[in-house]
């Protein structure tokens, strides 16, 4: 043999390499449920992809042998690396036994650490009198009660705001109708004239703007009637020579 196959075989064999638990994500508590074959079977026939009945005996074979009866179990292993609370909970069906395995787990979860969830807490049986359960209901009646009152009151606000603000809208488009021959007024009789006269005084910016504006329209008026006047005095002329030109009928 070579010098490395003598020193293989001088060397001691190693010796397997031993895993140490992490104790950061050690859990709190855990829960371990026993059940039977039958159970065990239906289960996992039930499933998404079912398993057959020769699987299911080859792996409880294998399960049994790997964890044998008298040996240590898997709560016993969590209990020895971990150090934390094991709960033993057998396969049940019926729902009161359900409900009693559930708030041993919960009671077990809870001495561990505080559970904070959004569920209200769920009121023991045990320990409340017939009066406590009485007064209690009627308080929850009370508040229902109370709930429905603001939930009507809040209604009959919101109708009455509907209700005003509907007759707001109509007061407005009442107002912008009758409104309507004013406006038309003030658009061709008032505003051109007016607004000439303000432009007149801001090019000019006379000391009193406000004797300049009304000298200004008081001009405007006076100018206005003599046109007017002209205007009436051409179409009287114009209806008079109409009327000498006519033939007299004989």
């Amino acid at each position: 043999p070579s010098k490395g196959e003598k020193a293989a075989a001088a060397a001691p064999p190693q010796a397997p390499s031993t895993k140490v638990p992490r104790l950061s994500v050690a859990p709190d508590v855990v829960i371990t449920v026993s059940s039977s074959d039958e159970a065990c079977q239906k289960r996992l026939q039930a499933a998404t992809r079912p398993v057959g009945e020769r699987e299911f005996q080859l792996r409880s074979d294998r399960w049994k042998k790997e964890n044998p009866e008298g040996g240590a179990g898997l709560h016993d292993l969590f209990q020895q690396k971990f150090e934390c609370k094991v709960v033993h909970a057998e396969d049940v069906t019926f729902p009161e036994e359900v409900s009693r395995e559930v708030e041993r787990i919960a009671e077990a979860l809870e001495a561990a650490r505080p559970v904070v969830n959004f569920l209200p807490p769920v009121a023991k049986a045990d320990g409340i009198s017939d009066a406590e359960r009485a007064a209690s209901e009627a308080r929850a009646e009370n508040l229902e009660e109370a709930a429905r009152a603001e939930a009507a009151l809040a209604k009959k606000k919101k109708e009455e705001e509907d209700k005003l603000e509907q007759i707001k809208r109509e007061e407005a488009a009442l107002l912008e109708r009758h409104s309507e021959p004013l406006r038309q007024y003030m658009t061709g009789f008032v505003v051109p004239t007016l607004t000439t006269g303000l432009i007149e005084v801001c090019r000019r910016q006379p000391d009193d703007p406000v004797g300049y504006l009304a000298e200004y329209l008081s001009i405007y008026a006076e100018l206005a009637r003599r046109q007017r006047r002209r205007k009436a005095a051409a179409a009287a002329a114009a209806i008079q020579v109409g009327t000498s030109e006519q033939p007299s009928s004989s």
